[in-house]
Order: structure tokens, then sequence, then C-alpha cells
């Protein structure tokens, strides 16, 4: 582990894929740090050019059990899969309307769920995917066999949609800590400007966070992906930058 700023750096080699834009699609570095400490809010300049890239295979967790993935500019979720040899299992999908609806989904659900911004489930082999360009993907991982994809932007946010998900979580499934998370690649902060003449900037990571803080307390842990996608629209596609042409990235999960 590397050591940064008082919390640390998991580095993972670059595996060796027969298609090279696997390597991108699975974003990379990542910083980690439980609920006791917090790294500075995302700037454009605090990673913009310096992050580097790694990645484990199959997982942006460091958690055997699962797989968890996010895809670029240079691949789509079907090449992924198709890639990873996982294209022939069972994917949930959904029609993202920035809520705080969150689903519990197993095998014999729809595979397309209507008017919902969040999915979790104890299934394996049941891939999760949510479909993001500025908005947070947030994926979630609990020990007990939990699994959950979060689709965050500003509004569902601003509804609640990841407190909404966790405390449908803990009804259901009886538990309080060690959850672990993942946020990806987003808009950040510096980027993401809602009211020009006023000069208000909307954090997605902190108030997310802030949400998952005010359940968990400290009992938790985030993986974040560094990555803005305004910043990084060479890597991502980004509403913000391109508009309504703008593509999707695809963040998925299922437990093996």
């Amino acid at each position: 582990m590397k050591f940064h700023n008082g919390y640390f750096t998991s580095l993972f080699h670059r595996p060796e894929y027969p298609d090279a834009r696997i390597w991108d699609s699975i974003v990379a570095h990542s910083e980690v740090k439980d609920g006791t400490t917090k790294p500075e809010s995302q700037t454009c300049d605090a990673y913009s050019e310096r992050i580097p890239r790694f990645a484990r295979r199959g997982s942006l967790f460091p958690v055997p059990s699962l797989y968890s993935f996010h895809t670029t500019r240079a691949i789509s979720p079907e090449g992924l899969l198709l890639q990873e040899g996982l294209n022939a299992m069972p994917r949930i999908e959904l029609t993202q309307i920035h809520s705080a609806n969150a689903m519990y989904v197993t095998g014999h659900s729809p595979k397309k769920i209507a008017d919902t911004d969040a999915v979790y489930t104890d299934q394996p082999h049941l891939m999760l995917s949510i479909r993001t360009a500025d908005c947070l993907p947030i994926l979630l991982y609990h020990p007990k066999g939990i699994i959950g994809a979060i689709h965050a932007g500003r509004k569902g946010t601003l509804s609640g949609i990841t407190q909404a998900t966790l405390k449908r979580i803990q009804d259901q499934f009886k538990i309080d800590k060690d959850f672990m998370f993942w946020f990806g690649p987003a808009i950040c902060k510096g980027c993401y400007q809602i009211d020009r003449e006023k000069k208000v900037y909307f954090d997605l990571i902190d108030e997310n966070e802030n949400q998952i803080k005010e359940i968990l307390e400290n009992r938790y842990t985030i993986h974040f992906s560094q990555l803005c996608t305004s910043c990084r629209n060479d890597l991502f596609y980004s509403y913000r930058k391109e508009g309504e042409k703008a593509g999707r990235q695809y963040t998925l999960i299922a437990l093996r």
C-alpha cells in the first residue's frame, strides 16, 4: 500500500488483456479511505493530469467475490462483458429518472426496471448496471454478500438516493456497519457550476458521502476513482461538455 496524506492508495498492476482498450474501461487509480478521514474535495487542478491508471482484473474493489467494471468511451458494456466471458450473465438495467427510488432485485426481476435509480441484491450471478455521463456512479458491497448500484445525479442526490438505498438495505438485512463503497468518475465540483451569477458549485462526492455518514457514521470505507468526467472528456462521456449527444458510461457489479 502507498500512503498519501493520511489515507492510502492501492496500486494494482496492469493485467494482460487481449484488447488494450479493456484497460481503459476498468478505471484504475483509486484512493481509499475509511469513515474517519476525509480527502480534499475534487477539483480539476487536483487530479486532471497527474492521475495514473491502475486496475485489478474483474473488480474495482479489492474483493475476490465480486465482478465490477466501469466503461469508458473506448468500449461498450456488451464488448467489455464479452471480453470478460460474462456476456451470458443476466443483467439488470434501469430507466433512470433522477429520483430517490431504490429496488431489491433477484434473478426473477424484469431485466429493465422502470423509474428507478438504484438497485441492490444478495443474489449471485446477476449483473447490476447503471448509466452515467457526469452523474456519480456508486457501487456498494457488504461482506454478508450484498451489492448495489446507485445513479446519483444532482437531483437524485438532493432527493437522498444514496441514503434511501442504504436505509432499504439496513431495514431488509439488519446491518449497520462494514459497508464498502466505490465512487466512480463523475463531474468534479470545480467543473459543476450550477449558478453562474452567484458562482455556486455542486459537489456530488461530498453530498453523497454525507448521506453515507449520516446513516453509518464512521463504519464504512470508500474507494474514490479520482477522475472527473468533464476534465477527462477524452476518456469519458460528459453531458456538461457534449450536451444531448453525449453517450453514457456503464458501471456494473455482480456477486460471483
